[in-house]
């Protein structure tokens, strides 16, 4: 329920419906304090009283999507142990866990309101942008909105990025980028391994100590 002069949403409880039942929608306006009529309609200045509900037929699943949380929850403890450590993963042997993680779900490091659309790796993002969703955007819009989260062959018309380019962006301007924000060396760069809340200098200039 939507009252447009009151400019707030009242949900009610979700409720499971069952064939026969019915629902009934009710606005109530107490006008015993106005000296004027009161008008209704769709403009500001108007009374309005709009309802509506979303109906989920039931269905068998057939795709789903799952979004990574440590970063959202507790960044600090997620990007010391993805800045400090190296990747257990035999695909990224001699890499850090952030350049694995870059590489695999980009926007679990990077963004936590896009992560939720699904994973994504740095390769099929930096090669073929966002192809649907809310943040949906070509590869050269995701180079503009989002400077140097990918490599320089984002702006390639014919040659794509490889997967040792996206390694090697990771390995040399991604992640000490980003690990340096939460104060954090870059493993196999061990100097500085505890994790601090980001500053203005820190998050908007680059992250440099």
């Amino acid at each position: 329920m939507y009252d447009f002069n009151h400019q707030s949403f009242e949900e009610p409880v979700l409720k499971t419906l069952s064939p026969g039942d019915e629902i009934i929608f009710q606005c109530s306006y107490d006008t015993s304090g106005r000296s004027i009529p009161t008008p209704f309609g769709d403009l500001t200045q108007q009374e309005m009283c709009w309802g509506a509900f979303i109906y989920y037929p039931r269905q068998a699943m057939n795709q789903g999507s799952f979004a990574r949380t440590e970063g959202m929850m507790n960044p600090l403890s997620y990007f010391q142990t993805a800045c400090s450590n190296p990747s257990t993963d035999p695909a990224f042997q001699n890499e850090s866990e952030c350049v694995r993680q870059y590489a695999t779900d980009i926007w679990a490091i990077q963004d936590a309101s896009i992560a939720g659309q699904g994973i994504q790796p740095a390769e099929h993002l930096c090669n073929h942008g966002i192809p649907s969703g809310a943040y949906a955007m070509d590869k050269y819009a995701v180079a503009q909105n989002f400077p140097g989260l990918c490599p320089q062959c984002v702006w390639a018309q014919t040659a794509a990025c490889t997967d040792a380019d996206i390694k090697a962006h990771a390995r040399t301007v991604f992640c000490p980028q980003t690990c340096s924000q939460y104060g954090l060396s870059m493993w196999p760069d061990t100097s500085r391994t505890q994790a601090t809340e980001p500053t203005h200098h820190t998050h908007c200039n680059g992250g440099s100590q």
